[in-house]
């Protein structure tokens, strides 16, 4: 638009110039026809004609001479004023194709902006509200908090398959235990039988004791305390053989631990090794130990008071005599104990917590003790307290 602007100013002082140009030029060539006119006119008076008549030839001869000369000057003026006047309308015709050819530039300038301006108002309008990013923003969140809960909800799910997988093969271990026990129980049985009947062939009849029962303190709930190191109830029979009843179980009872599953596979006081035919491996100790290889790579040891099972997931699970369970996760690091009564016992390794869940439905009473000391019952009526330093 401004070289435009320049050349529209440049034209119309170039115009007005010529105009000029032309206008004296004109104004001189008027002047020299009115002057020779005038002479003429002279000549032709009766005057000048008489002393025309009456001069010499030199003299007139000097007048058309200077009269041819003045033609001459003016037809010299009239023919470089056309020629100044082609050269301008040349130069203007010249001026006015590159100011066409520049001015199509910038109309081709002007529609490739146009296109582009169309382009990004077309984009702008493309591109979402304040109102739809929201949305967006409130989507994107809503479904990653649903993602995070089906991924906790699929771990949920897999520990408890894991679980119950090796608790079908728990089980089936247990049968094929149980059935190998009850064939050594028969035995013993039918040992046992023939020793008595040839002792009471041999002996007079033994006189039975009465049962004598030592029994712990009471505790407010069966199962569950918080005192620091309950004493469990114990029962001696006639026959000198004693049995433990479950102690109850305490937020402060120490983390449960079990010996290194690479001493299973050692052979020292090794008695026997006795095949099955399902692929198990049993090994019988001098000290009265058994351990079961199965074929999955669990590994079960029977040790005379409690029974450990280790699984190849990690898990563990040890059931001891007096009915109490203790089953480690492996994928959590936690250890949960089970009490007869229902009474449950978490430990959480990684946050040394410790919490008891009571008997029953829910809502149970609870303690949790944290690892600064602090102990806290929640009860089933939903009311806390917190005891420091117990």
């Amino acid at each position: 638009m401004e070289a435009w602007r320049e050349h529209k100013a440049r034209s119309a002082r170039e115009t007005k110039e010529f105009e000029a140009l032309e206008s004296r030029l004109w104004s001189e060539t008027k002047a020299k026809e009115e002057a020779e006119r005038r002479s003429f006119d002279d000549v032709r008076s009766g005057t000048v004609v008489r002393d025309f008549v009456s001069s010499s030839t030199a003299e007139e001869e000097e007048a058309r001479a200077a009269f041819e000369r003045a033609k001459a000057s003016l037809a010299s003026e009239r023919q470089r004023f056309a020629d100044e006047r082609a050269a301008w309308e040349a130069k203007r015709d010249d001026a006015e194709e590159a100011f066409k050819a520049e001015c199509e530039d910038v109309r081709r300038q002007f529609k490739r902006e146009k296109a582009a301006l169309m382009r990004e108002a077309e984009a702008h309008l493309a591109l979402p509200t304040k109102q739809e990013r929201n949305e967006a923003k409130f989507l994107r969140e809503q479904l990653e908090r649903n993602e995070a809960e089906f991924k906790a909800e699929q771990q949920r799910a897999k520990l408890t398959v894991d679980r119950l997988r090796q608790q079908i093969v728990d089980l089936t271990n247990e049968i094929s235990e149980l059935r190998m026990e009850k064939r050594l129980l028969e035995e013993k049985c039918e040992v046992s039988n023939r020793l008595q009947a040839k002792a009471l062939s041999t002996t007079p009849p033994r006189r039975v004791e009465p049962v004598v029962e030592i029994a712990s303190p009471a505790s407010s709930r069966p199962g569950m305390t918080i005192s620091s190191e309950p004493s469990p109830s114990r029962r001696v029979y006639a026959d000198d053989t004693t049995y433990f009843a479950p102690r109850a179980l305490s937020v402060r009872d120490p983390l449960p631990s079990v010996s290194d599953k690479v001493r299973l596979r050692s052979t020292a006081g090794l008695e026997r090794e006795i095949p099955h035919e399902d692929g198990r491996v049993e090994r019988v100790f001098a000290d009265g130990r058994r351990v079961v290889f199965f074929a999955n790579g669990t590994i079960k040891e029977i040790d005379g008071h409690e029974t450990t099972i280790f699984f190849t997931n990690g898990d563990i699970k040890r059931t001891h005599q007096n009915g109490i369970i203790e089953y480690y996760y492996f994928d959590v690091e936690t250890w949960h104990t089970t009490h007869p009564t229902g009474v449950e016992l978490y430990h959480f390794v990684q946050t040394n917590q410790v919490e008891l869940h009571a008997a029953g439905d829910e809502p149970k009473d609870k303690e949790i003790l944290f690892p600064d000391g602090t102990l806290r019952r929640v009860y089933s009526n939903g009311f806390e307290e917190d005891v420091a330093g117990l």
